[in-house]
């Protein structure tokens, strides 16, 4: 089964291109965000990412995979947000990129 922490910190990922800028926005050091990547892409059997010492970049997989995901990811996520913000364990860098995300996903192409 896919978690949505997983999937959510991929595309966290995807959104700035960087596995320490996710991190910084979860406030979770960029080794878990690493580990739970990998774990998806090998729960997926494909790489979502092409890492080298330039940076990250989205591959054809991970680019199908993440747009087939956002649609049904934006529910859950403000779900999880809401519960997060009643028990206290939403940092605020975190809720500002969702809110960003909702907001451009939102908008018209």
């Amino acid at each position: 089964m896919i978690d949505l922490v997983s999937v959510t910190q991929a595309l966290l990922v995807a959104e700035h291109l960087s596995f320490s800028r996710a991190a910084q926005v979860l406030g979770v050091r960029q080794s878990a965000v690493s580990r739970r990547v990998r774990a998806l892409e090998d729960k997926l059997g494909v790489s979502l990412f092409e890492r080298d010492s330039t940076g990250v970049r989205l591959t054809e997989a991970g680019r199908r995979f993440l747009e087939r995901t956002r649609p049904t990811l934006v529910p859950e996520t403000t779900t999880m947000i809401v519960i997060g913000i009643l028990f206290g364990i939403v940092g605020i860098g975190f809720l500002c990129w969702l809110l960003f995300s909702l907001a451009v996903y939102a908008l018209p192409s």
